[in-house]
């Protein structure tokens, strides 16, 4: 329960179980018979069924937004043959906002059962010859999404979201193409089986659309303690309006910590090992927009409350007969001084304007910084502003709960240099090591005897066979 989260996954188990063969309200969410597909709007809580048209509600939803970081705590989940689980928000153009799926016990999607996560960042849309798609670019292209924090790809250049498009979604029948791939986590505190369809891939530009360009790669992360499968795991771009050069492939990252054991088919190639972190780790780089102003009239301030939704701007700013300049900052937090920062405002008219700012030192916390630039904006038209890294960076280690796989965990008992990051602390001569199962119990303060016995219980079935 909430004062109990699983360990690894966090859940809480609000949610209930997501599985189509449950037909008991008090455990979670019951499927109408013969349905193939639940669409889940993370934003509302509310599930869509298809075939039959017929709507249900979550477990555990009380108020809007629904799920604020995008975390649904089920007890767990199960995808069988036949049937799809596709994440999103209500709105349209959608929010770029995580899903994350986190699970007491098991996430598993059977074969011919497909778990996927909704479009992020539109294609290029409005008046502009070759209007900009929105969302984090690379170069002339779109970008791929992140792992860490989780977003979601670029939208493509090109008008990729109308023209012609025959991308639909299954909903609203709201054209999709051209959209980035959305993000997506999945984290069990027991193991995630993939013999199906897991994914987040970039949408397909419109054949009938000029030039235009795919959407990039979304992102996937899987965090167990057992991961296994057969399956695939899709973060594709989508094709150009021609049928082919597709916009880059998202990231993939794999953590388990007894065994890795998925040989399916991956997007990309994945990056695997353990340890495991928490879904989102306290130590994720943080980019905030916290000043929105005009001349000397501020508009947004720390309250900025960063949705980057088109249907429900954050902020208006008065009218106006002519572009305006804007004054962007940006707080940051466990992101290097100098860093260089990509602003990057897109909007419905399909303009575009950018600006290129760095990471300064404020009067603030270890590890605070700030960054601030100018835009150019079209009047009468709503904007959605992204600003992200041009380059990658080390993630900065905090000291604070678990943290992401590629940095190396430094375990009770051994002595740690906060302000020497690259130093690793010495084994005594003789010490033996720690096997991944007593790393684990370790870092996440749990009972060893009760998980070795889980994994026996794991190994069992295979033992059998």
């Amino acid at each position: 329960g909430p004062s109990n989260p699983a360990p690894i996954s966090g859940s809480t188990g609000e949610q209930g179980v997501l599985d189509p063969a449950n037909t008991n309200a008090s455990l979670g969410l019951v499927w109408p018979a013969n349905d193939i597909y639940a669409v889940i709007f993370v934003d509302t809580g509310e599930v869509h069924f298809l075939p039959s048209d017929t709507t249900a509600i979550l477990p555990g939803v009380s108020g809007y937004p629904a799920f604020p970081d995008g975390k649904l705590n089920f007890t767990a989940v199960r995808v069988p043959t036949g049937k799809l689980v596709f994440f999103r928000s209500s709105n349209f153009p959608y929010t770029p906002l995580p899903t994350i799926v986190a699970a007491c016990q098991d996430v598993v999607v059977e074969a011919g059962g497909s778990l996927f996560e909704g479009p992020a960042f539109p294609g290029g849309m409005g008046s502009a010859a070759t209007p900009a798609g929105f969302g984090p670019r690379l170069g002339s292209v779109p970008g791929p999404g992140f792992l860490y924090p989780p977003v979601g790809g670029g939208g493509g250049n090109g008008l990729s979201s109308y023209t012609g498009c025959s991308l639909t979604d299954p909903i609203t029948g709201d054209p999709v193409c051209g959209f980035g791939g959305g993000a997506l986590v999945i984290a069990a505190a027991g193991r995630i089986t993939v013999n199906g369809e897991i994914g987040a891939p970039g949408f397909d530009a419109s054949p009938g659309a000029p030039s235009a360009q795919g959407g990039a790669g979304g992102s996937v992360r899987l965090a167990a303690v057992l991961v296994e499968g057969i399956g695939s795991i899709d973060t594709s771009g989508g094709p150009d309006s021609s049928g082919g050069n597709p916009s880059a492939a998202g990231p993939i990252e794999i953590q388990a910590f007894l065994q890795d054991l998925f040989t399916g088919t991956a997007s990309t190639t994945p990056s695997r090992g353990n340890p495991v972190a928490a879904p989102i780790p306290d130590n994720l780089p943080t980019i905030q927009v916290t000043g929105v102003s005009v001349a000397t009239s501020d508009f947004c301030g720390f309250e900025c409350s960063n949705t980057g939704s088109l249907e429900t701007p954050d902020m208006t700013l008065p009218p106006s007969a002519s572009p305006v300049d804007v004054t962007v900052e940006v707080f940051t937090r466990g992101v290097p001084l100098g860093t260089s920062l990509t602003f990057r405002a897109v909007g419905t008219d399909g303009s575009v304007a950018t600006a290129v700012g760095s990471v300064q030192a404020c009067d603030c916390l270890e590890g605070e910084g700030f960054a601030a630039d100018g835009l150019t904006l079209n009047p009468g038209t709503t904007y959605q502003i992204v600003v992200y890294p041009g380059t990658a960076f080390t993630l900065a280690n905090l000291n604070t709960s678990p943290v992401p796989m590629s940095i190396k965990l430094v375990y009770a008992g051994l002595q740690h240099d906060v302000a020497d990051e690259t130093k690793v602390a010495e084994k005594p001569s003789g010490t033996r090591e720690l096997s991944p199962l007593e790393k684990w119990a370790r870092a996440f303060g749990t009972n060893l005897e009760t998980h070795q016995k889980m994994a026996q219980l794991q190994s069992a079935p295979e033992a059998t066979q």
